[in-house]
Parts: structure tokens; sequence; C-alpha cells
């Protein structure tokens, strides 16, 4: 069982910090077992002591209010584990790479 919040931003739109936070936060019902945030190719996660969003936002606000400060996609993910272990590097969000039709690789981030 997950959550996901996501902002798209429209132009040169900004992210609504504060409704991003609350979503995240709001987001603890759907897991706290691990969560992250992806904003543009930038990507933070927690587990273990940052493993509820609040936690994670608390100890790394001013890496992720940096972050925020721009117009790129966002992505919140909060999980509740059902298989796997907990710590980070089963929180999400994760970067696959695809190999393109002219066989370029492209980066792509998936909640």
């Amino acid at each position: 069982m997950c959550g996901i919040v996501a902002f798209l931003p429209k132009g040169k739109g900004r992210p609504n910090r504060r409704m991003l936070l609350a979503m995240g936060m709001a987001n603890e019902e759907r897991g706290t077992d691990n969560c992250g945030i992806s904003v543009g190719d930038t990507i933070m996660r927690g587990g273990y002591s940052e493993s509820k969003f609040r936690d994670f936002y608390i100890k790394n606000k001013v890496k992720v209010d940096e972050a925020l400060d721009c117009s790129k996609p966002v992505i919140i993910h909060t999980r509740k584990s059902t298989s796997n272990s907990t710590g980070d590097t089963y929180a999400h969000p994760f970067i696959f790479f695809t190999k393109s039709e002219n066989g370029e690789m492209a980066k792509k981030i998936v909640g």
C-alpha cells in the first residue's frame, strides 16, 4: 500500500510547498515504512528513522526546500512495506533507464 502526490508545473509555475508537504504528511496514512521525494532529477529518500514523511522533511528541510524552489515536476511517495526491507534502499521514487528507439538512454523517475 502506498501514497503518491505529484505536481506537474505549467509554464514557469512553482509548486505550492505548503500544500505539497501537507499532502505528503497526509499520505502517511498510506504508509510509514519508507518515503521519498523527487524534484526533477533530484531524488531524496527516507527510511529507518526518517520513514515517516514528516520526520524525513524535518531532517532534510533545507535540502527539500531548496529543491522545491524551481519549476520542475515533483513526486512524493510514502510506502507501507508488504515485502522486502523497510530501509531506504526500498524507498521510492526509483530511477529507471530506458533505451529509446534511436538508441539513446533516457532517465525515468517512477513513484
